[in-house]
């Protein structure tokens, strides 16, 4: 899924877990910055995003992508302090103001 701002396009590819290994993968038309995964939570009836990150997974740099890609990337991952249980859906939000999701998490 991908959500579009003004300035950013930030898109999810993957997300997905298991115990001792959560992985968010996705690319964003940004040259810098980073990237924070959220759990989406539900407030009055909508899907948004949680108060703070996910621990471990708050200010991931993102990297240029391959050529002859354009943009960057981020693959964010934890294999320790793993969310428990899983969350059902994500949220990424960028430094540059992008933000993608709902995402759903699936089983690694």
């Amino acid at each position: 899924m991908r959500t579009s701002v003004a300035t950013e396009r930030l898109t999810i590819t993957t997300a997905k877990w298991k115990t001792n290994d959560f992985r968010v993968v996705g690319s964003s038309s940004a040259t810098s910055g980073t990237v924070s995964v959220y759990t989406a939570v539900t407030v009055a009836g909508k899907l948004v995003p949680a108060a703070a990150p996910i621990a471990g997974m708050a200010n991931q740099p993102l990297t240029a992508a391959a050529p002859p890609a354009t943009g960057t990337e981020f693959d964010v991952r934890l294999r320790a302090n793993v969310p428990n249980p899983k969350p059902a859906q994500i949220f990424v939000k960028s430094s540059n103001g992008g933000i993608a999701g709902p995402f759903a998490v699936a089983n690694g």
